[in-house]
């Protein structure tokens, strides 16, 4: 039975702007929270980012993926798609939860919850200790692990403590759905991923016979949650703490499909509806290594389809080192030419002749030579990649003006 609605009891004497201002008032007195806003405010007029860890990717897409907002990466398998969102929860870890700058960070403990027995345990982890807004507080992050492939040891390559992750491996698409809702009602976690929309089946289907058939039953059960999940994300927004959800989703090929596209994604059309970013992920080319046909670094390629927070039609390609060099490790990502290149357009890499880099008061003959550096000194790298951005999207005045 649907609630009863009430009048908003307000003031109709009063100039115009005191009107709003009586309505706005009775509207929070009865529904316990402001649901009124103006667009000048500070919160709506500057969405916070969380790096996916690649340069060109967070440049094209205005930042990086959203915060308070709902994200889908989706490709074919083996497309990097999860590893993009692990290097998010990496980046996210590393941020202040109140205000999505990064903190400076200790080793320390930290009280988390034991699942497994009840009550809480104390880890020994990075703890946020200061960051720019004065009230540090660790992010906290969901993963919903529906396909069951959750790997510690590769998420912490990637960067990501998986000590204070919550891990959730749901039986069911309605179960999943359930705990997504009553995490987000009590507001305690700042990001929630789905890995992935593909796999989440439907309770009737997961009890039912081999030969029994069910379409559109997921996209129906996916459809209900994104309606009542933004529901419950813009309460989370007007209680001052915004939620953020990433989902993973995987084309499936359409059967007799003789013209137009044969790729579909599972979920129903509700799902891109509701996304605030999409990424398109497709695999390019291995590169093995000489004589010995051992995979060394694999090709991927990126590709905004949606934005609703910045400019579409992005796109881009990645290298991962897929076996350890004398540079570089299994997972680093191996865009560093690309981003010399355009340090060099932006005044942050002096090029004063064909062979010679400076940078930071050195020289380095030779773009591999400087490579080299940068994959040695990863701290001054990720200032460059974070000092280039920031003038890309207009924060901070162009190098040299």
């Amino acid at each position: 039975m649907a609630k009863k609605i009430h009048a908003i009891k307000t003031d109709s004497k009063g100039t115009r702007a005191e009107r709003m201002a009586s309505i706005a008032a009775g509207a929070k007195k009865l529904f316990k929270t402001s649901i009124i806003h103006s667009p000048e405010e500070e919160s709506l007029l500057v969405v916070p980012r969380i790096s996916t860890g690649l340069y060109a990717l967070d440049a094209a897409s205005n930042g990086g993926l959203p915060v308070g907002r709902l994200s889908m990466v989706y490709g074919m398998e083996g497309s990097g798609k999860t590893n993009l969102l692990l290097r998010g929860v990496a980046d996210a870890q590393k941020r202040c939860a109140n205000c999505y700058n990064y903190g400076e960070f200790e080793e320390g403990e930290m009280e988390l919850p034991d699942f497994e027995k009840g009550g809480v345990k104390t880890v020994k982890t990075s703890v946020i200790k200061s960051c720019p807004c004065g009230k540090p507080r660790d992010m906290i992050v969901m993963w919903n692990d529906s396909e069951n492939v959750w790997n510690t040891p590769w998420a912490r390559t990637l960067g990501v403590a998986a000590e204070k992750l919550i891990l959730v491996k749901p039986l069911y698409g309605e179960q999943a759905y359930d705990l997504i809702s009553a995490f987000v009602t009590m507001k305690d976690v700042d990001i929630i991923v789905i890995d992935s929309i593909a796999q989440l089946a439907p309770a009737a289907e997961i009890e039912s016979d081999m030969g029994e058939q069910f379409q559109g039953l997921a996209a129906r059960m996916n459809n209900k949650f994104l309606r009542k999940l933004i529901g419950g994300m813009c309460d989370a927004f007007n209680a001052g703490r915004p939620i953020t959800l990433w989902a993973v989703n995987q084309y499936r090929q359409k059967i007799g499909v003789m013209f137009g596209p044969s790729e579909t994604l599972p979920g129903g059309m509700g799902q891109k509806f509701a996304m605030s970013l999409e990424v398109e992920c497709r695999k390019g080319k291995i590169t093995l290594e000489e004589g010995t046909n051992e995979p060394l670094f694999g090709e991927f390629h990126w590709k905004i389809k949606k934005n609703k927070v910045g400019v579409e039609g992005g796109k881009g390609t990645f290298q991962q080192c897929m076996s350890d060099t004398d540079l570089f490790v299994v997972g680093d990502v191996m865009e560093h030419e690309m981003v010399i290149d355009k340090a060099v357009e932006m005044n942050f890499i002096e090029k004063p002749n064909n062979v010679m880099y400076l940078f930071n008061g050195e020289k380095f003959r030779g773009k591999s030579q400087l490579v080299r550096y940068l994959g040695e000194h990863l701290p001054e790298y990720e200032t460059l990649k974070t000092e280039m951005l920031r003038v890309k999207l207009g924060l901070e005045d162009a190098k040299g003006k």
